[in-house]
């Protein structure tokens, strides 16, 4: 609570009209810091809520470049198993000649 010390202002009037001036600006202050100011069970909510949201888009991603790899996989086998093909018809033509 601020406190004013009448004879130093000089007049009653000039006091209250300072003291209503710091009070104001005290509360305004008070509700500043309340309105940013996060209880200690809040930030640890908080804290858990962003840590699920990285271990679930680390997991996401990671799944991804797992499909990503098996869908290549394949593709090279399917292109392996093609050019397989154009070899053995490629060998049967050699042989008929």
């Amino acid at each position: 609570m601020p406190e004013i010390e009448v004879s130093r202002c000089g007049s009653l009037d000039t006091a209250l009209r300072r003291l209503s001036k710091d009070r104001d600006k005290e509360m305004s202050l008070k509700s500043i810091r309340d309105r940013y100011h996060i209880k200690p069970t809040e930030q640890r909510k908080r804290d858990k809520a962003a840590a699920k949201k990285r271990a679930k888009k680390k997991e996401e991603k990671e799944q991804m470049i797992k499909n990503t790899f098996q869908l290549s996989y394949r593709l090279t086998l399917a292109r392996q198993g093609k050019r397989e093909c154009r070899n053995k018809r490629r060998r049967f033509q050699g042989t008929r000649d």
